[in-house]
């Protein structure tokens, strides 16, 4: 499935990215501690597990989004950002306004960096704090 089709089972982008954002939590919670980028290097893999890292599904985003059906092979490959990968207005893979929903796609793309970084999930997901939904 898309990002698009995952999308389009929602009422709206927020409903949507709350989804994603409860689905990051549930994977910090359950792997606080796991570090993706455990060598640095400093990119997100949405499809798997960092070279010469702990073999997974993918990224943290990587995860959340196949566990809510993403397993369209070519946008899995994708090596954009979180934000870019989601931004309609940036990409025709993309399927949310980023106009109206800036903020939370800053925040998906600060947890994103943050864990490109080497911190844990638990640590990674600080930013969601902010979400004020």
């Amino acid at each position: 499935m898309k990002l698009a089709e995952i999308r389009s089972q929602f009422e709206s982008d927020l409903s949507f990215l709350t989804k994603i954002k409860e689905k990051v939590q549930t994977l910090a919670v359950e792997n606080p501690d796991f570090i993706y980028n455990s060598n640095s290097i400093g990119q997100c893999y949405y499809n798997r597990g960092p070279e010469g890292g702990k073999e997974s599904k993918g990224c943290i985003f990587g995860q959340a989004l196949q566990n809510m059906g993403w397993n369209d092979s070519d946008e899995l490959e994708s090596r954009d950002s979180i934000a870019y990968i989601l931004d309609v207005d940036a990409n025709v893979k993309g399927c949310v306004s980023k106009t109206e929903n800036s903020i939370y796609l800053n925040i998906l793309s600060e947890v994103q960096t943050n864990q490109d970084h080497g911190k844990s999930w638990q640590e990674a997901i600080e930013p969601l704090n902010r979400w004020s939904n």
